[in-house]
């Protein structure tokens, strides 16, 4: 569980900074999912 939270919280940190620049809506969706 904590590994993969971990590693979930890279990919969120990664998505959230590319997506906001260029897609708001892929975070949200990101999240939602």
């Amino acid at each position: 569980m904590t590994h993969t939270g971990q590693v979930i919280s890279k990919e969120t940190k990664f998505i959230s900074k590319t997506s906001l620049e260029k897609k708001p809506l892929s975070v949200e969706i990101f999240f939602y999912e």
